[in-house]
């Protein structure tokens, strides 16, 4: 915030150095026609236009980069979330193998 407040003081004060002798100048914007714009004005509003611009382009990009996160946190909760589930079930599918070895060593002697 303190670099943009800088950015628009030199703004303000090169183009009032550069327009000292008191230059104008003619905006066509479409119909309307604006006659002798002092040019510093028309530099200070093209410099102020170019913060805002980048200031937007900035917030857009925190903006996507703040979803992009969140959508990854979700998709990692979910992801841990199964990992969890099939470690359960790992964990349920080795106790059950262990089972059977047991009853087949039993079986086993049994037979002979």
């Amino acid at each position: 915030m303190i670099v943009i407040i800088f950015s628009v003081i030199v703004g303000l004060i090169l183009s009032y150095l550069v327009t000292e002798a008191g230059s104008t100048a003619t905006i066509h914007l479409g119909s309307y026609i604006f006659n002798q714009v002092p040019l510093s004005a028309v530099i200070f509003i093209s410099i102020v236009f170019g913060i805002l611009l980048a200031s937007f382009n900035t917030l857009k990009n925190i903006f996507q980069s703040k979803m992009m996160i969140f959508w990854q946190r979700r998709d990692l909760e979910k992801t841990n979330k199964v990992v969890d589930e099939l470690s359960l079930k790992v964990d349920k599918l080795e106790e059950e193998k262990s089972e059977l070895k047991t009853k087949l060593k039993g079986s086993v002697k049994v037979d002979k």
